[in-house]
């Protein structure tokens, strides 16, 4: 099944890449994520000049991901689909690629897959969404124009957390590898009252910030700015990995 939806998508969708089977062990990360009856995220991502220093995207590389993103599960296991941008370096170390991205993590593969669409280099800002759809096991990633649907095994129809984060394979090194980054607007379908809600509507949240990243709340959790650059202030008090998005089984 990934084999074939690969194929659509190279030949149905123009300037697109998928990165299939990228081995994203040892993240580093700054996310910001609450718990529920979960049925979608969405907000807005503004579009930053992060510092990259390894070319490539997966383990042991530079890749920046942005991305709102949700936690499926089958109550055993979880998967994770999120949408955003991407900042890596490929074959000209000089020059740094922003492009749109929607994340995939089943558990069916052993790594997740990236897709990545559109320049987003011009943009200031973007506004990002998945959102589960009548079948309950399938959900739609929109990041600028650029979406993807997926449907994962047919026992994963429930998402319990909401998120956004900032990751990285690489740590925080003083201009060399940075992850300055603004989310905004940040609310959650709540399918309890079949809308769509703040996340500071939710006392049930939980964060983390590590490899010298930092998470600061910039009035409510709907806002929240990554560095160091622009934010060096590290508001997440309890660090923990229970909600970061899944990376590998």
């Amino acid at each position: 099944m990934k084999k074939h939806l690969i194929k659509v998508l190279a030949l149905t969708i123009p300037m697109i890449a998928v990165y299939a089977g990228v081995e994203a062990l040892a993240y580093y990360e700054s996310y910001n994520a609450i718990g529920g009856n979960v049925g979608g995220a969405k907000g807005t991502i503004s579009i930053t000049s992060p510092f990259v220093d390894k070319q490539g995207i997966g383990r042991d590389k530079g890749n920046k991901d942005y991305m709102v993103y949700v936690l499926v599960t089958n109550n055993d296991r979880d998967g994770t689909i999120g949408a955003g941008w991407i900042a890596f370096k490929d074959s000209n170390p000089n020059v740094t690629r922003k492009y749109s991205l929607v994340y995939i993590f089943d558990q069916r593969y052993a790594d997740p897959t990236y897709s990545i669409q559109t320049n987003v280099s011009s943009a200031t800002a973007i506004s990002i969404q998945v959102r589960q759809n009548s079948n309950g096991n399938c959900w739609a990633a929109t990041s600028y124009a650029h979406s993807i649907n997926w449907c994962f095994e047919s026992g994963y129809n429930r998402a319990y957390v909401a998120g956004s984060v900032a990751q990285s394979p690489q740590e925080y090194i003083r201009d060399k590898s940075d992850m300055p980054g603004l989310f905004d607007q940040l609310q959650f379908y709540n399918n309890n009252a079949n809308g769509w809600s703040d996340f500071s509507t939710i006392t049930n949240n939980k964060c983390n910030s590590n490899g010298r990243y930092v998470l600061d709340y910039l009035v409510s959790i709907n806002r929240v700015g990554t560095g160091p650059r622009t934010y060096t202030t590290d508001d997440c008090a309890s660090d923990t990995t229970v909600w970061s998005p899944r990376r590998s089984r």
